[in-house]
């Protein structure tokens, strides 16, 4: 059946796009404990989809079909790019194709990308018109949305969001906090509620997303009643715990987390092979399995020393004591 976001029952959840977390393994990791309604992927640039390094920028765009309905997130600055991009990725079977522009990342918006393209409304539509343009050319026409924040060094929820409701998004991602002040202070919901409220008095028909702060299912049924949102994104939250999807709640046992990590390491190895540059991703989950027990912290200390997941896996004999 054919993705669309207004026929997702409410509230839904999301996985949120994080650089260097959410690529095709962690993925994988969160459908076997407990799948949220929609997932992104990490966040692509546009440039690199259309350069030498293509390929290479392809690598983050992976995917299996167990991890669908999945949404890929792309960044820039050039509209040409971003309409070439979005017919590419139509082409390789994802279910929606999002715009960011909340990324806070000095490298991103110091090029005029991600949150700075609060500030420039103009290329901001440009951009939003060659998405819809490139991923409506497929047989398979993506859903088109924009995750961003409810300003870049202030907060401008009401003309930003009227702006952005006016180019007919398949839904819209809002991030309770301004560009300038990162993650460095709890998530605004009322802006968020706030944003829920334009879009009725607009008679918008595009759902509205509410990001920020989440790390249980229970908090974003919490966040859904409080604000209105059709739906609640969850993203550095899963390192609290990484069954945050889960609405029963549910505790996972430290020998549990332990066989998960062992999982992770041999997914990450079958899909990157053995010797990848990408193992230095791998190591910003150690702390998500392995915590809060007697000598949780040696442990990490020595898994960090490692170069590969079979290295990881042979230290501590974490694979012959926790076998899957």
């Amino acid at each position: 059946m054919t993705f669309a976001w207004n026929q997702i029952p409410k509230p839904f959840t999301c996985l949120a796009p994080m650089e260097g977390v959410t690529d095709s393994v962690f993925r994988q990791m969160v459908v076997k404990i407990y799948k949220p309604d929609v997932m992104f992927t990490e966040f692509v640039s546009v440039e690199g989809m259309n350069s030498k390094g293509r390929k290479e920028t392809l690598t983050k765009l992976q995917f299996t079909q167990k991890e669908r309905p999945l949404v890929a997130q792309i960044w820039g600055i050039t509209p040409e790019l971003f309409f070439q991009s979005a017919k590419d990725i139509a082409e390789m079977g994802f279910d929606g194709i999002d715009i960011n522009m909340g990324c806070p990342d000095k490298n991103v918006t110091k090029m005029g990308g991600g949150a700075a393209l609060i500030e420039n409304p103009d290329l901001a539509g440009k951009i939003i018109r060659a998405v819809q343009e490139g991923a409506r050319l497929s047989e398979n026409p993506l859903q088109v949305s924009v995750k961003t924040r409810i300003g870049y060094a202030r907060k401008k929820t009401e003309e930003w969001v009227r702006f952005l409701l006016s180019h007919d998004l398949d839904a819209l991602i809002i991030h309770g906090l301004t560009a300038k002040e990162q993650y460095k202070k709890p998530a605004d919901w009322d802006e968020i509620k706030k944003a829920v409220d334009i879009g009725k008095k607009l008679g918008s028909k595009t759902p509205v997303i509410g990001n920020g702060n989440v790390t249980s299912y229970q908090q974003a049924l919490e966040r859904h009643r409080e604000s209105g949102a059709d739906g609640i994104m969850i993203g550095r939250g899963i390192f609290q715990d990484i069954n945050c999807f889960d609405p029963k709640g549910e505790t996972l046992s430290h020998d549990q987390l332990l066989q998960l990590l062992v999982k992770h390491l041999e997914l990450f190895e079958a899909t990157y092979g053995p010797k990848s540059h990408k193992f230095v991703m791998m190591k910003k989950f150690f702390k998500l399995y392995i915590r809060d027990f007697d000598g949780s912290a040696l442990l990490r200390e020595k898994l960090m020393s490692a170069k590969t997941a079979s290295e990881a896996l042979k230290i501590s004999g974490i694979a012959e004591k926790h076998e899957m």
